[in-house]
């Protein structure tokens, strides 16, 4: 399938705080082509905003000369996010939870952790204003980040999710919650001393490699301790998170209360989202509600009974459908919450790229993905071949009786993994409401708003 240029990144302003864009050159998309209509001396306004809506554009594009400056802007104002009226409780965890991503990213590429150090505090201190907040801010995220297994986001996921687990067993100090959310972070930073090759490959590990996969814990802490004046308990977390009650785990074998208590919720969240990593060349994947059961029987002899309960009740509560996995007879309706309720499924799929040409859509290049969930307005799909956020798709499903069906869909978040696959969130659309190709004067119109 072909791809979009690399030289754009495809900025959904609609979830965007409008000072995300200022003093950057921005571009519309038409067809294959690019056209600049605002300048960095030419401010995007909410009269551009409307505008765009109006005409079903959903995405603006900044040159690749930009990024660094575009992802440096929201970092800065990252604080202010939670506050920001303009902006949907979803779009403030999507833009938290990104910009988090972005750091860690850039930190196992580049693992200076004294510069990286007040930033991180400031994306940690970020999460926990946002879930004191709202609780379950980031629940709607769950769907979108449980199956991921890749490095950044996994400690992404363990630390955002820690802070609504230490508020349900009682924590709500701030600085704590941020001590706890930092810590979940951090806990597997020993990885970027580990040979990439181990952490995505797709072959049996040899004992050679489970020795020096086993390294990562002692030289995350060891790397903490160096290089930060953090609370040395975030240094323990890296170090312990794989200890175990009963002395089963690594890598010193520890037991009972001799294992820091925020290693013990560490242990939880990690365990959970690494049990239900999902890529189609697995030859199975858990399911919440499987990954549930499995550390319930481990408790209390593994994992720390309360830490346990709460986590349970914070995944059913937000995610009933994901504990209970009840097969999926329809297209599933809303469930009175803030989003539609989403089914995981495994799914082959046929991902047909949609050009536009006028007012009419021509198919393009087609590929096999794997559908791995599935709601009423959208849906989320794993494939090799690159699908750009803002690229026009359809989607025929192959899962038999009540899954067939071909949709029609818009990229709305993409994100590009190290073994090649491409992990894609889809909304549903009516491509005779999304048919009108821009025309000069809709962009002369937009530009001088």
């Amino acid at each position: 399938m072909s791809a979009l240029p690399a030289t754009y990144l495809p900025v959904p302003f609609s979830r965007m705080p409008p000072r995300a864009l200022e003093n950057l050159p921005i571009y519309l998309r038409n067809e294959d082509a690019y056209t600049l209509y605002a300048s960095p001396q030419t401010p995007f306004t909410a009269g551009h905003r409307r505008r765009l809506e109006e005409l079903h554009i959903r995405f603006v594009y900044v040159p690749e000369t930009h990024i660094g400056q575009f992802h440096q802007q929201i970092e800065a104002d990252l604080e202010s996010i939670p506050f920001d009226d303009s902006l949907t409780p979803a779009s403030k965890s999507e833009i938290i939870y990104d910009t988090c991503v972005e750091l860690v990213n850039e930190l196992l590429i580049n693992p200076n952790l004294e510069e990286a150090q007040p930033r991180l505090q400031r994306v940690a201190r970020t999460i926990v204003t946002q879930v004191l907040l709202d609780r379950y801010a980031f629940s709607n995220l769950f769907i979108a980040t449980y199956h991921d297994a890749y490095t950044a986001t996994h400690m992404v996921n363990v630390g955002a999710w820690m802070v609504p687990l230490a508020l349900t067993l009682g924590v709500t100090d701030q600085n704590e919650l941020a001590t706890i959310c930092l810590a979940g972070i951090l806990h597997d930073i020993g990885k970027v001393f580990v040979p990439a090759d181990l952490l995505i490959t797709q072959s049996p590990l040899t004992d050679e490699d489970i020795t020096d996969l086993r390294r990562h814990p002692q030289l995350g802490a060891d790397f903490i301790r160096r290089h930060t004046n953090l609370d040395d308990r975030i240094a323990r977390v890296a170090l312990e998170h794989h200890e175990r009650l009963d002395g089963s785990g690594y890598p010193r074998g520890l037991t009972g209360d001799d294992i820091d208590p925020i290693t013990r919720l560490c242990a939880v969240v990690d365990s959970f989202d690494a049990m239900t990593a999902f890529r189609p060349y697995k030859s199975a994947n858990n399911t919440a509600a499987e990954t549930l059961a499995i550390l319930r029987r481990e408790t209390p002899l593994r994992f720390d009974r309360a830490a346990i309960d709460a986590w349970t009740e914070i995944v059913t509560e937000t995610h009933p459908d994901l504990a209970d996995d009840s097969p999926v007879s329809s297209v599933p309706q809303a469930d009175g919450k803030r989003r539609f309720r989403r089914h995981r499924v495994r799914c082959p799929a046929t991902v047909q790229l949609l050009r536009r040409r006028g007012d009419a859509w021509l198919p393009a290049a087609s590929q096999a993905a794997t559908a791995h969930n599935i709601s009423q307005d959208g849906l989320a799909l794993l494939a090799y071949d690159t699908i750009e956020a803002g690229d026009y798709v359809r989607v025929t499903l192959h899962g038999g009786p009540p899954l067939d069906r071909t949709l029609d869909a818009i990229a709305v978040r993409t994100r590009r993994y190290p073994d090649g696959l491409h992990d894609v969130g889809l909304k549903l659309v009516d491509l005779t409401t999304e048919s009108r190709a821009l025309s000069a004067e809709d962009i002369l119109y937009v530009r001088n708003q």
